[in-house]
């Protein structure tokens, strides 16, 4: 296995033993770009800015190779619903190839995954991406995600959306305006 497919695994990995599921088109640059209301501003990264709902927390992993900021919201008694960003460093593949092997990666690591439509084209920024959506059963129930995938000729970028499929509608909105307003530095 190529270390591009290690490496998304441990993406995945991460974000589902983060705690998380527990309970209890191109833009101005944020800078530029006025907030949605109630939201604020993450800069705390040499590499992205972006704005982010004030009523969620927010948690960072970061390491040699990949960084990963958590905005999630908590819910009592169940998944958490979360909006992630992980930027997978040193990367110099095409979209296409990230996103091939991105699929490959999910397949092996769920291997009852469901693409709930085809891959389709995203601007993000002005960088070209791939938009994903699809399922993983988990113990904490059917949840689904939307992935935004954008490659920079050194990094890679990962827009996650995750939340429970009969929640998947709650924090759409949020999801949609973080990305509208993510600004690759």
């Amino acid at each position: 296995m190529n270390r591009r497919i290690v490496v998304i695994g441990i993406i995945v990995g991460l974000v589902f033993g983060a705690g998380l599921f527990t309970g209890g088109a191109g833009i101005a640059g944020v800078a530029e770009a006025e907030a949605p209301e109630g939201y604020l501003e993450y800069t705390e990264n040499d590499y992205f800015e972006i704005y982010y709902p004030g009523n969620f927390s927010v948690d960072t992993e970061i390491d040699e190779f990949i960084e990963i900021v958590y905005f999630y919201q908590v819910v009592d008694d169940r998944f958490n619903p979360n909006i992630n960003v992980v930027v997978e460093k040193g990367v110099d593949l095409e979209v296409e190839e990230y996103l091939e092997a991105n699929l490959e990666n999910l397949d092996y690591q769920f291997p009852d995954f469901e693409l709930e439509q085809e891959p389709e084209s995203f601007e993000v920024d002005g960088y070209d991406g791939k938009k994903i959506v699809y399922q993983v059963d988990a113990e904490e129930g059917l949840i689904n995600f939307e992935q935004i995938l954008i490659t920079t000729g050194d990094n890679a970028f990962v827009i996650t959306y995750a939340n429970l499929v009969k929640y998947a509608e709650d924090n759409r909105e949020e999801f949609e305006n973080m990305v509208e307003n993510f600004v690759i530095r």
